[in-house]
């Protein structure tokens, strides 16, 4: 009997280390794993969490895909992909479900020129603004393919 607890025990231990949750971008203090540069405007950034529970953060969300192409992280790995909410810069959105705009006017970090909003009415509003190209998360992903 104290075999099974001490077991269960421990097994609630791994899985607890290895939960994908997600981390606050400190700007100005976190750099990015791409390009190894401070992660500075806060409406822009992206980070990646493994399944293992690993976090990877970016200052631009080209920053994150060219991470994933030229990296040894492979997408079986990756448990949660985040992006900024250009609107509400505290709130690390699912990059999946978010709502993108590419443009040259958008001034991104490494002048990907991608922000991602929370909801298709806001990603309108500023497609309209800077005469950008709406896209989803599997048109972003394959920007550089």
């Amino acid at each position: 009997m104290i075999n099974r607890l001490v077991f269960f025990v421990l097994t609630l231990f791994i899985f607890m280390g290895c939960s994908a949750k997600k981390k606050p971008i400190e700007y100005g203090k976190d750099a990015c794993d791409h390009c190894k540069m401070l992660i500075m405007d806060p409406k822009f950034g992206a980070e990646i969490i493994t399944l293992k529970g690993k976090i990877f953060l970016f200052d631009d969300i080209i920053c994150m895909i060219n991470f994933i192409e030229e990296s040894d992280l492979k997408q079986a790995d990756i448990a949660k992909v985040y992006v900024i909410d250009y609107n509400n810069q505290t709130d690390l959105i699912d990059a999946h479900t978010a709502f993108y705009v590419k443009s040259d006017l958008i001034k991104s970090p490494m002048a990907g020129g991608l922000a991602a909003f929370y909801n298709q009415e806001q990603r309108h509003n500023q497609q309209q603004k800077w005469q950008g190209q709406e896209m989803t998360w599997d048109e972003v992903n394959a920007i550089n393919k």
